[in-house]
């Protein structure tokens, strides 16, 4: 269901659904991690959405780039959930405006990323989050993509340009 929501949205609003996805786990989950990694990753996401509304990268994003690169090289690249879906956020939404701006190799991804990607990996965090029985993971990752769909809805204009509210 959500990949054929998702096959009707925009390109934009894709990639601001990407950081979306990204941002609801961060914020479910984001004393899982790391106390230092926690504000990082809700400000990288925060700098990602203002420079897709400017169209570029600005100082704000380098600077939470550069934070984030400087956590990753700290961590010994370590694989942190909360880390790893700001990541996956990154290179569906925005890799081009810090590749652009210098501060990420276009050679380093050979594609981008898709919204319905970083809608799975969040899912996969989440599930590795709550742990436990399998059971509880399922139903974790049901109401993850559960929440996703109602995203798309609440957020995405109707695909055939009417608005049906």
């Amino acid at each position: 269901m959500l990949n054929d929501l998702l096959s009707q949205v925009d390109d934009r609003h894709q990639r601001l659904l990407a950081l979306d996805f990204a941002e609801h786990v961060v914020e479910r989950f984001g004393d899982r991690t790391d106390r230092d990694n926690l504000p990082h990753c809700l400000e990288l996401l925060a700098a990602l959405t203002e420079a897709l509304a400017l169209g570029k990268a600005h100082e704000r994003l380098i600077a939470a780039w550069r934070e984030h690169a400087r956590l990753v090289v700290a961590s010994g690249r370590e694989s942190d959930d909360m880390r790893d879906v700001v990541r996956s956020a990154v290179e569906a939404s925005s890799w081009d405006l810090l590749a652009e701006a210098g501060i990420a190799g276009s050679h380093t991804m050979r594609r981008r990323l898709s919204c319905v990607s970083v809608a799975r990996e969040a899912r996969r965090a989440v599930g590795r989050c709550v742990g436990g029985a399998a059971e509880d993971v399922r139903a974790a990752r049901w109401e993850e993509a559960r929440w996703q769909v109602g995203r798309v809805v609440e957020t995405a204009p109707c695909p055939q340009g009417r608005d049906s509210r």
